[in-house]
Formats: structure tokens, sequence, C-alpha cells
């Protein structure tokens, strides 16, 4: 579900927060790995999310129930944070908080992701050569490809990356040559 905008900043003040915390304990893959592990229960385990949001259990109820089956099963510095967020009313926003969370880390892992829209689907060895290609072009460490079939663009990509946009569709020659000549 998308955010608000107003969520959205609430979810960026405690991704960044949790980033400085799992910083300064060098543990910020850890805690990458805990909060996708809790999103993911969130996700699958419907009654959770209701659970938590509901105002007619007592707030107390709610931090025991974490403290008893899933701060056990996190790093010290998650557990905190769900409390936190327990008690501010804010787990709506935990989604929103783990992509922000993974945008910091891969920021400072020098980690770009790239949405790849095709005709058909890539092969392994294509999908890697364009990794490379935007590894170097880029100067990145490594990049994730987001890979998306759309056969309305007849052939070629349109690559998406950081804000910039590289389409290489054979639609979007096609766009480009009808303009200089119409």
């Amino acid at each position: 579900m998308p955010a608000n905008v107003e969520d959205a900043k609430i979810a960026a003040r405690y991704a960044k927060a949790l980033f400085e915390q799992a910083e300064e304990t060098d543990a910020l893959d850890e805690v990458m790995a805990d909060i996708e592990a809790v999103r993911d229960v969130l996700e699958g385990v419907p009654d959770f999310p209701i659970f938590l949001a509901n105002p007619g259990i007592p707030r107390p109820e709610k931090l025991d129930f974490l403290k008893k089956h899933v701060e056990s099963k996190v790093s010290k510095v998650v557990g905190n944070l769900l409390r936190l967020m327990v008690e501010n009313d804010r787990m709506a926003v935990f989604p929103v908080l783990v992509e922000k969370y993974r945008t910091l880390l891969d920021e400072r892992n020098n980690v770009a992701t790239a949405e790849v829209i095709t005709a058909e689907a890539l092969d392994g060895d294509l999908e890697s050569r364009l990794r490379n290609s935007l590894k170097s072009l880029y100067g990145y460490s490594d990049v994730n490809l987001e890979k998306k079939v759309d056969p309305a663009i007849l052939g070629g990509a349109i690559v998406k990356i950081r804000g910039k946009i590289i389409d290489g569709s054979l639609s979007g020659r096609l766009e480009s040559l009808r303009r200089h000549v119409g």
C-alpha cells in the first residue's frame, strides 16, 4: 500500500535513527535482515498488523506480545525500535521504514537499484552484462536489477537508475524518429 507523504517522512526519520544506531554497533546488515523478517511476518500474518493497530487492545498488552514473541528473535536495536513504534502507534509505516533503511544501506555501500523494462524476459548472460555495464558506467559497487516485461516497448530496454532514464527501446527510437521526421 502506498504511503502518504507524512507517513513517508515519519518512516524516513525512524529509518535514519535506526541506521545511525546500527552503524554505531556495526550491525547494519544484521538490522536489515531483522527488519525484513519483521516486515515479512507483518505481511504474511494478516492478524498481526491488525492486532498492533487495534486501539481497543491496551498498549501494554501489545508490548507484552512483542516482548514474548518478537524481541527475542531480533537484535536489541530492532526490538527497541518496534517497542517505540508500538508506543507511538506508528507500526503502519513499518513497511516504508524497511524501504528507507534499504535505500540508506545501499547508498552507504554504493549499490544502486535499476528498474529494467524489456519486451521479453532477460536471460542470465544478458542480465549479467547489463549489470556489469551499469556498474562500470556509473561507478557503483553493485547494481540490483528490478526486471519488468512490457511487450509494448517492442525490443531493447528502458533502464531507470537513481533518477536517470536510459531509453534504448525500439518504441522510444521510433518515437524519436517520428519527432525528427514529422
